[in-house]
């Protein structure tokens, strides 16, 4: 399935990263740099790097997308 999206990716002109380990950390890193729009994955863990956008079920057989979107509000009384 991956080798396919793969293709896919690289068919559109997309580029793509494969991440060593887990992904959810460059993916947030990605994110919050505005390299990316947001991030598709399985996993809420993506949230704990800072992620904003997280597009969920992306590959699930039912075709059914879940978006998430996340807003900072940094409130910060410095005296």
């Amino acid at each position: 399935m991956f080798t396919k999206c793969q293709e896919l990716l690289h068919m559109f002109g997309l580029p793509y990263i494969i991440a060593p380990m887990e992904a959810e950390a460059p993916c947030a890193f990605m994110e919050l740099a505005n390299y990316v729009d947001g991030t598709m994955t399985d996993d809420a863990d993506v949230f704990l790097f800072g992620a904003r956008s997280v597009y969920k079920n992306i590959f699930d057989d039912r075709k059914y997308v879940e978006t998430y979107f996340m807003k900072w509000h940094w409130h910060c009384q410095c005296y």
